[in-house]
């Protein structure tokens, strides 16, 4: 089982490991019409039939915890799970997804999954140099073909979910994986959960978003949370009703639950908040130094006004603008 799975699938909340002295968040917040739509995925697959479900939205937003949601509930409807995460630095890895989310290594004692890692490996062909699923193209569609098949053996067995989360990186060769699959689990109890960012968007990524519409996959587009909904998050992650300064300044992480525990835990590590009558608050006007290095670490610029200055809400000064980092994505200070 990857790492994911297992994340998913060990007890307690485990989405938030830098919240310092704060209270767990196991609870997720403002996703209800999101949890209900993987429900209903679920319910397809217990069923018999398939369900294709893409998980869109900014980095940050809750797509791993709602991923994570979904394969602890498939476990608790005794489901097959494989799960993993596409890794940028792998993007030119091929099958690298694949592999890590079915555990397809020689040493796997399943012999399905060894015969598709000995597939993988690099081969001698002499005079001719080594042949691998990139050089040669009908080793590369006999991996696929391996994988496809793996998965429907899979689903023959049982109902099967497969969850994977930061599609945008994922390699040339699992993205045409994933487009054949999602045509041969027709009829199948397959759900195929995948979660991604609107950019970076590659050629291939478009292709099999187009491939996983066409084969009926629903779209669902996670957006900011509600101030009713960082409100819940900030008072579960405080242990205490959050006072409205507190609030406030939160309010900079623009609805971004990432962004909104990275706050709470920076202030948290400062000792800037107290508890007083079962009332959380700030107790300083002016953030702290590592909590303007902490936002500026995770927030790239906006779409309107380009790149912020060296500024959180609550500080009384500005710096220079930092260079422009790619892409573009949630701003936290417009």
């Amino acid at each position: 089982m990857s790492r994911l799975a297992a994340r998913a699938c060990s007890p307690g909340p485990q989405y938030y490991p830098n919240m310092g002295t704060l209270a767990p968040v196991p609870r997720i917040f403002g996703r209800e019409a999101e949890i209900q739509a993987l429900g209903q995925a679920l319910d397809r697959v217990a069923s018999g039939g398939p369900a294709i479900v893409l998980v869109e939205g900014e980095a940050g937003i809750g797509k791993t915890r709602l991923l994570a949601q979904v394969l602890e509930d498939a476990r608790g409807r005794s489901m097959q799970l494989a799960a993993g995460r596409a890794e940028e630095l792998e993007r030119t890895r091929p099958f690298g997804l694949l592999t890590a989310t079915f555990g397809c290594a020689r040493s796997s004692p399943d012999p399905r999954r060894a015969a598709i890692a000995g597939l993988l490996a690099v081969s001698d062909a002499g005079d001719q140099g080594p042949i691998t699923v990139t050089s040669d193209p009908g080793l590369r569609f006999r991996a696929v073909d391996a994988f496809t098949d793996l998965a429907e053996e899979l689903a023959l067995a049982g109902p099967l979910v497969i969850g994977l989360d930061d599609l945008q990186w994922a390699d040339p060769a699992s993205v045409l994986t994933l487009g054949v699959l999602s045509r041969r689990i027709a009829g199948l109890p397959v759900g195929l959960i995948g979660c991604m960012r609107p950019s970076p968007r590659a050629a291939e990524l478009d292709r099999l978003v187009g491939a996983l519409e066409a084969a009926g996959a629903r779209h669902l587009a996670v957006h900011p949370l509600s101030g009713e909904a960082v409100t819940g998050l900030v008072a579960q992650a405080v242990a205490a009703e959050p006072g409205p300064r507190l609030l406030a300044e939160v309010s900079g992480a623009a609805g971004n639950p990432l962004f909104v525990t990275e706050l709470l835990a920076a202030l948290a590590q400062e000792g800037a908040i107290a508890t007083v009558g079962g009332r959380a608050e700030v107790t300083e006007t002016m953030l702290p130094p590592t909590l303007r290095l902490t936002i500026l670490r995770r927030s790239p610029p906006c779409r309107r006004c380009g790149p912020p200055p060296s500024w959180v809400p609550g500080s009384r000064s500005a710096t220079s603008p930092r260079s422009p980092a790619a892409p573009p994505s949630i701003c936290l200070w417009c």
